[in-house]
């Protein structure tokens, strides 16, 4: 019986003992924001609110997301080994800063990172990120990069130019995400649906007649713009609504545009692309309803690509 092996050949063996890799002792990574926030005065609290939030703040005890323990998270990106960003959040304070790849602090020999703009709220910030939302001028679309804080009540959206925006929630948000043409908000459900129900319905479909289905995800394009549901669009099917509780959004790109699902019912992952959807298909789906209805094509829609078990 034929037996078969591998063998590094000997030359080869004489030509890898010159190559050492070394490792040096491991070091836990300190964001450069937890440095800015040690320092940071936070919330004052005598300081009166600012005009565009004063209404959320007389309604300050009334909050449609239950409170959070107060933890710390940090997001790292960068376009090359040099640099790199880092956005950074704890309790009510954001920091975003720039610099050397790798070097959160400074040393003898690297500057660190270099602080590009700090951000205080007046609630905890549940969640951060980067977006680039888009703006048509001249016929043309344009990114507005900005820096979204998530708020139990709102989305403060801050771009780079200095300009600021607040985005109010009609509903509890679980979670955002950052997409080709704006975010993606996941609604959280109070309660798990029924088993065996579809991977989404028709918007006329209800579970109550006389009331509509409230959509699982929804879009914001712009940051003047209204929160809107997003469409989904499977092959063989007609137009609807993501509406199955059991979906969770796991992952988003932007190039490519795709968002991926994960089903906490059957275990399955599903890779769907995200797109503008046309005035036509949104109007074929809401129909006559006035409060889904619109006079522009500032909704996503999803076609999904393939499904991943």
């Amino acid at each position: 019986m034929a037996r078969i092996g591998l063998q590094t050949p000997r030359a080869n063996l004489d030509e890898e003992e010159g190559i050492m890799i070394a490792a040096s002792e491991p070091q836990e990574f300190i964001p450069f924001g937890r440095q800015q926030v040690r320092q940071h005065p936070g919330v004052k609290k005598d300081t009166p609110p600012p005009f565009e939030s004063s209404i959320l703040h007389k309604f300050s005890h009334f909050k449609i997301q239950d409170d959070k323990p107060s933890s710390e998270w940090w997001t790292l990106r960068g376009d090359s080994d040099v640099e790199e960003e880092e956005l950074y959040y704890s309790d009510s304070t954001a920091v975003w800063s720039r610099g050397m790849a790798g070097r959160s602090l400074a040393t003898d020999t690297s500057a660190g990172r270099q602080l590009s703009s700090c951000y205080t709220l007046e609630e905890p910030i549940e969640q951060a990120l980067w977006c680039n939302f888009t703006k048509l001028k001249n016929g043309k679309y344009y990114p507005i990069p900005s820096i979204c804080l998530l708020e139990s009540s709102s989305i403060k959206i801050f771009t780079t130019d200095g300009e600021d925006f607040l985005s109010s929630l009609q509903f509890k948000v679980s979670s955002i995400w950052a997409t080709a043409f704006g975010l993606l908000l996941e609604r959280m459900s109070a309660n798990p649906p029924p088993s065996g129900k579809p991977l989404f319905s028709p918007a006329s479909t209800t579970t109550n007649p006389g009331v509509p289905e409230m959509p699982k995800i929804f879009s914001l394009l712009h940051p003047l713009d209204e929160i809107a549901p997003v469409l989904v669009f499977k092959q063989g099917a007609s137009l609807g609504f993501m509406d199955n509780r059991y979906q969770k959004v796991v992952f988003t790109s932007c190039d490519p545009s795709l968002c991926m699902l994960y089903d906490l019912q059957s275990g399955q992952h599903s890779i769907w692309k995200i797109r503008k959807a046309t005035y036509d298909s949104y109007v074929q789906t809401c129909g006559t309803n006035e409060y889904l209805q619109r006079k522009d094509d500032r909704n996503l829609r999803s076609d999904k690509l393939a499904s991943i078990s």
